[in-house]
């Protein structure tokens, strides 16, 4: 949400998120765009019901020292692709179940090895300009880190815009 600011250090995130509720997340930039200087770090995120820290569509935010614990679909969601300039840094991720029954994405549940990879990741990752590292993931009913990146994708001029996989050569 244009206008939104978010600054969390050392808050407890507990039995939180909707699921099978499109952006009902723990805790979400929701097409914030720049984000400089917002944050959540030390904070612990456990018993939730749909991701724990989610990045769409904005960029520049910063998520430091984490603990997101026993949680359902992925973990630390970068959703769209066009989240670049983020610091993701020193988190921990522990235990990240499927959603069996009204998952929003096939990743938030598959299984097979036709997928690549099984879901859910406890890092999903849609854009490698991040800066993302020194973070752990531990016993996932999924994969720990899922690189999802897109070739090519047309995202709209403004904060409140999304993207999608561009289809005519011509994404950005």
């Amino acid at each position: 949400m244009p206008g939104g600011f978010g600054y969390l250090d050392g808050v407890e995130l507990f039995r939180v998120g909707q699921k099978s509720k499109l952006g009902r997340y723990p805790f979400h930039w929701h097409r914030v765009g720049n984000a400089s200087g917002q944050y959540i770090k030390n904070s612990s995120v456990h018993q939730t019901f749909h991701r724990c820290i989610t990045i769409h569509n904005s960029q520049r935010a910063t998520v430091i020292g984490n603990t997101c614990y026993n949680f359902q679909g992925h973990g630390f969601f970068l959703e769209d692709g066009n989240e670049v300039k983020n610091i993701i840094q020193y988190n921990l991720g522990i235990f990240g179940r499927k959603i069996l029954q009204g998952a929003l994405l096939v990743s938030d549940h598959n299984f097979g090895p036709q997928d690549r990879f099984p879901g859910p990741s406890t890092f999903w990752v849609s854009n490698p300009d991040n800066d993302i590292r020194y973070n752990v993931a531990v016993g996932s009913e999924g994969s720990g880190f899922w690189m999802a990146f897109r070739r090519r994708l047309q995202c709209g001029n403004g904060a409140g815009n999304g993207c999608v996989v561009a289809t005519n050569g011509n994404g950005n």
